[in-house]
């Protein structure tokens, strides 16, 4: 069982006063298109990881999502993983962290991953690669599930990749979609453009 972590908690300052969650994007919002993507892939469950769960209000969503609230949302990214890892099933074996303003990843995307995480062993960090760089999401085997409990650092799971480099498996991607979040009003123009292309 993977569960999706989904981190759409935080001010997002830099792209202004709106919430960057509810901007519009396709038919739906920001958030709603990464949730679709999510609940129509082979994911088994989507926890979406906020600050203010009113958000839930303006996202569509199926039983196989549900909203949490990180109230320690203001200290760092690493408290909503560990809200959305504490609020999984206890079945998971797979913790799926996804970005909640990345919406150009389609369900082809995230089944990319998953199918490679389910071909590999029980212990391992699954990463999308391209040459040069990583992207999003990640997946962490339910092995390193206290080493993400125990997190003191606030830049998420990095901490992890560095101190289990052995443990980590890189699946070469062909598109972009794995390294595209929104963070400006340039980059949600441009996602737009892209998007409608």
């Amino acid at each position: 069982m993977i569960s999706a972590i989904v981190l759409a908690a935080g001010k997002s300052t830099r792209i202004g006063k709106e919430n960057k969650m509810l901007m519009p994007f396709g038919a739906s919002t920001i958030l709603g298109t990464v949730v679709s993507a999510l609940e129509q892939s082979l994911v088994d469950e989507v926890i979406i990881v906020t600050d203010d769960i009113t958000i839930s209000n303006n996202v569509s969503s199926s039983g196989k999502t549900k909203f949490v609230v990180n109230k320690d949302a203001d200290k760092g990214m690493t408290t909503s993983i560990q809200c959305g890892v504490k609020a999984s099933s206890t079945k998971s074996n797979g913790f799926m962290i996804c970005l909640g303003d990345m919406p150009m990843l389609t369900k082809e995307d995230y089944n990319l991953l998953v199918n490679n995480y389910l071909d590999e062993s029980n212990e391992v960090i699954l990463i999308p690669k391209q040459p040069d760089r990583r992207g999003n999401p990640v997946i962490f085997s339910h092995h390193f599930l206290d080493q993400i409990m125990k997190l003191e650092s606030m830049e998420g799971c990095k901490p992890i990749l560095l101190s289990f480099p052995s443990y980590v498996k890189e699946v070469q991607v062909l598109n972009d979609h794995f390294f595209l979040d929104i963070d400006t009003k340039d980059e949600y123009r441009k996602a737009l453009k892209d998007h409608s292309s």
